[in-house]
């Protein structure tokens, strides 16, 4: 499907879904150290599949406008048939990024021999993505642990648990059509904001775009110290595989 706006040009893309779509509405969270979600609710004139013929579908998102094109990628980890309204019919799906599955997956084991690298490529492979989809930006060499124990942690809380350890954050970076991981240890690899001014939307008649007000970049330094004495897992919630409804 394709959006059409006054300033900008929104495309979607859903992997397997032939439905011709119309977008009611699209919101999206990304933040460093997060796992990024969108939600999208879109309706039908015809008939809309079955919420499970759209689970774990690849979907990408792109928005091109004056200033360049912005893109959004993942899988569908949700389906929510809506109420219908008149004669057309309502989807809210929710894409989450790959490492989303993760989050799926809870064990107890021991690691032993390994770095962080190590641990989180395994992982990764074994929840059957993409290596090539995980990068490791690090200024430091990372060290090889005798051991470290997930304890009844997902496969995704463990991972984060040993970023932070060794102070690491981490972010996606997207492109067309996959995006990627990022772990570093420095701050020179993640994006931040440039000074710039936020536009409404593009007013063709005057050629400048309307400002809503502009950014200042600031940079905080806190101290952050990790220590891990007599580990008692936490008990983590579990959610049903992209369970549709």
């Amino acid at each position: 499907m394709e959006l059409a706006t006054a300033s900008a040009r929104l495309t979607i893309r859903v992997a397997g879904i032939s439905a011709r779509l119309r977008l009611l509405s699209l919101s999206a969270e990304e933040a460093l150290a997060e796992l990024p979600q969108i939600t999208l609710v879109v309706v039908s004139t015809g008939v809309l599949p079955a919420p499970s013929d759209w689970l774990e579908k690849d979907t990408e998102i792109t928005l091109r406008g004056r200033y360049g094109q912005r893109y959004f990628h993942g899988a569908i980890c949700e389906a929510r048939r809506l109420q219908d309204i008149g004669r057309f019919q309502r989807m809210q799906v929710t894409v989450a990024a790959h490492a989303w599955w993760l989050t799926q997956r809870t064990r107890y084991r021991i690691h032993s021999g390994q770095s962080l690298p190590d641990i989180a490529r395994a992982l990764w492979q074994e929840a059957g993505l993409r290596l090539d989809d995980l990068t490791f930006d690090l200024k430091q060499t990372p060290p090889i642990w005798q051991y470290r124990t997930q304890a009844g942690e997902s496969d995704w809380d463990f991972l984060c648990r040993l970023f932070t350890e060794l102070g690491c954050v981490w972010f996606f970076r997207y492109s067309e059509g996959r995006h990627q991981l990022v772990v570093t240890d420095h701050e020179g690899a993640w994006p931040s904001p440039d000074t710039q001014a936020l536009a409404a939307h593009y007013d063709h008649q005057s050629g400048q775009p309307e400002v809503l007000y502009r950014v200042q970049r600031q940079r905080t330094r806190t101290r952050h110290d990790v220590a891990v004495q007599r580990y008692r897992a936490r008990q983590t919630t579990r959610y049903d595989t992209a369970q549709a409804s």
